[in-house]
């Protein structure tokens, strides 16, 4: 059996268009391979501690860990037999300050680990996690120049993108909200599954009007999750 990992860490809850995104890709692959086994971690919810000098100790051997760095490890642990057991991970990766946030670099961090995911041979790093495949929504916001667009981001025009418009509660600015999703081996699913998300974008501004405009928080200030 299939085994897929969905993994979200935007902060923003229901308001996340990475979540969207992650999401509607989860649902066409459920519906192309129903009997896939999801593991869904919300990294957000359940934040992993960052790495610390005492993490990289216990790594190296350092016996008798206290209570609360035991539980982190095991917890890290868990993570990465999840990682090494999935066949597909699909990552809902936010811009937040212009990096990744900081709960899925704590996720990276617990499966980078040389021995396990990687080692070094005469030609260099090489991988060691087998033929995975990895789908990454990728969210972004954006100052609201429509016509340097395409300047600002010459990326942009070889990727799908979703567009559309929201009035950011808290005076940071009128945005144009943008989302893309990461190339993999299946461009064509990559674009089904960014039509899905929009559909569920549209769908979800008419429902919820100016009411939920009003109800979304305010954005990072330097490239909030769009």
């Amino acid at each position: 059996m299939k085994k897929l990992l969905h993994i979200d860490s935007s902060v923003l809850g229901p308001h996340s268009v990475s979540r969207q995104l992650s999401a509607a890709i989860v649902d066409r692959l459920r519906q192309t391979t129903p009997d896939i086994q999801m593991t869904y971690r919300d990294l957000s919810a359940t934040p992993l501690t960052h790495l610390s000098g005492a993490h990289l100790a216990a790594a190296q051997g350092a016996t008798n860990p206290d209570a609360a760095l035991a539980q982190e490890l095991a917890a890290g642990q868990a993570v990465l037999e999840e990682f090494l057991a999935a066949d597909t991970v699909v990552l809902g990766a936010p811009m937040y300050n212009f990096t990744l946030p900081s709960q899925l670099k704590a996720w990276i961090d617990r499966i980078v680990v040389a021995g396990k995911t990687f080692k070094y041979d005469a030609q260099g790093p090489k991988g060691l996690a087998g033929d995975k495949r990895v789908i990454v929504a990728i969210s972004r916001g954006e100052v609201d120049q429509p016509q340097r667009v395409h300047d600002a981001d010459p990326d942009r025009a070889a990727h799908p993108v979703l567009h559309g418009r929201d009035r950011v509660q808290g005076g940071f600015h009128r945005g144009q909200r943008v989302a893309r999703l990461a190339h993999s081996r299946d461009e064509l699913f990559e674009v089904t599954a960014l039509d899905d998300a929009k559909t569920c974008a549209r769908d979800q501004q008419q429902q919820g009007g100016e009411q939920a405009t009003a109800a979304r928080p305010a954005p990072f200030d330097k490239g909030d999750d769009a």
